[in-house]
């Protein structure tokens, strides 16, 4: 969709009570095709992706954004609208307008990183299944984080990628041993309110603060967030210790990071194939 039709045009100025002005496609990831809106006295970010190959993807992200914007210190952008048109769903948020990100702004994002992870549950998972990217997250609740984690996430992965010939019986071996392991692991926590998706593309420093974008939410635990903040370039060294200040991690954690990047890596893995595979092999060698 490389245009917003007359039509949908004016749907969306219902939702927005503006007459808008201008309409101007904007960079908004890999999966989603989005668009500022600019009205007559505000702008607004709208994105849009099939409605019945991804059903209700964006109210899932909306309610992920709520959960974590009810955290006081926690910035997200503020919904306007989620709906459907002609097979198409769409998000409407604020427009924000970006700035570059200073030393202070990274510390106060780790510092809202540490309120997040201190909002707790009894068990991991989440009361309803979401996205991360466009494959659903089985958050089905769970007692323990090997459990959680093996079950609702690596494992069950693990065999879509042998399905799809993206991975080996041997990769699968592997994983499946990495998971029998996974208690020895980590330090046993109480889970954690997780982001989920946690990489610098997910974090949006605006003027006036950072926001926290694109959630795959659920109580798991809080090293899986550390954990993609080091992949795809990584967070500057004065987040972690700002983040330590206010919720400490046990030690070791930056020896166990990688751990956590690998349900992340194999997401990547099933969204856009092979490349991905040798940071997955990389971190299950010592589990052959």
């Amino acid at each position: 969709m490389t245009h917003i039709s007359s039509e949908l045009r004016l749907d969306l100025e219902i939702f927005v009570k503006e007459k808008i002005k201008e309409v101007i496609p904007v960079s908004g990831g890999d999966i989603n095709e989005c668009f500022m809106l600019h009205c007559e006295n505000s702008k607004y970010f709208v994105k849009f992706n099939d409605a019945n190959k991804y059903p209700q993807l964006f109210e899932l992200e909306a309610d992920g954004l709520r959960t974590m914007g009810s955290i006081n210190g926690v910035h997200v952008p503020k919904i306007i609208n989620t709906n459907s048109y002609a097979g198409k769903s769409f998000l409407i948020l604020e427009y924000l307008t970006s700035t570059k990100a200073s030393e202070e702004s990274w510390k106060d994002l780790a510092r809202s990183l540490a309120k997040l992870h201190l909002t707790k549950s009894e068990e991991f998972g989440y009361d309803k299944d979401n996205y991360i990217a466009t494959l659903i997250q089985d958050n089905s609740k769970k007692k323990d984080w090997q459990t959680f984690y093996s079950e609702n996430r690596l494992l069950k992965l693990g065999s879509k990628l042998l399905d799809r010939k993206l991975f080996t019986p041997r990769d699968l071996r592997s994983l499946g041993k990495f998971c029998l392991k996974i208690n020895e692991l980590y330090p046993k926590e109480q889970p954690s309110l997780v982001h989920g998706d946690l990489w610098s593309g997910n974090v949006y420093h605006s003027v006036d603060t950072f926001y926290l974008i694109d959630p795959a939410v659920y109580y798991g635990h809080r090293e899986m967030d550390l954990g993609m903040t080091a992949l795809f370039g990584g967070f500057p060294r004065d987040f972690y210790s700002a983040y330590n200040e206010v919720n400490p991690l046990s030690r070791g954690w930056q020896k166990r990071l990688h751990y956590s990047q690998l349900y992340p890596l194999l997401v990547h893995v099933a969204l856009f194939g092979h490349s991905y595979l040798k940071g997955v092999r990389n971190i299950l060698k010592e589990f052959e």
